[in-house]
């Protein structure tokens, strides 16, 4: 799976990368802002999993969510809310919410569910540049001429435009 880390800090979102690099078969790239997040999504043609802050300098991980979803349709959202693990009233599992510090095995195994989503929906050959995810998305995000189709965007150009 192609995941996308976006966090406000740099030795925090770096540690994510290293994390997933280090336990698991996935790919995984930070970024520090929606409009990076943005910029990243329109140069790749895909991405199953996005790890984002819910509210920090330069991120809104709920429209920044809904936004990308657009361009991927598959896309799964895990957030990293602006409270601490300590202030956490409830508990709930398997939960899609981390709040720091983060627990290392409660993340890698939200990322093994969202793996088994995309295992049973699509099949094996979601990882395959040519499967149906890759097929589904670029036919959702790309015109004849292989560049973005801003018609086919919808939502997303007017919150790209936004930040």
């Amino acid at each position: 799976m192609q995941l996308l880390i976006v966090h406000r800090d740099p030795e925090m979102g770096e540690a994510l990368v290293q994390m997933i690099r280090n336990y698991t078969r996935h790919h995984a790239q930070l970024v520090e802002s929606d409009k990076v997040a943005i910029d990243w999504a329109r140069r790749h043609q895909r991405c199953e999993l996005l790890l984002v802050q819910l509210e920090a300098a330069g991120i809104d991980g709920l429209a920044l969510g809904s936004s990308l979803s657009e361009i991927f349709p598959a896309l799964q959202v895990l957030f990293f809310p602006n409270y601490n693990a300590a202030d956490r009233r409830l508990e709930v599992a398997p939960t899609k919410v981390f709040p720091e510090p983060i627990e290392g095995d409660d993340l890698l195994g939200a990322i093994e569910r969202a793996e088994n989503i995309f295992t049973k929906v699509l099949g094996p050959e979601r990882f395959c540049e040519s499967g149906p995810l890759h097929e589904f998305a670029d036919r959702r995000t790309r015109g004849r001429n292989d560049q973005c189709d801003a018609s086919s965007l919808g939502g997303f150009e007017q919150f790209a435009q936004r930040v």
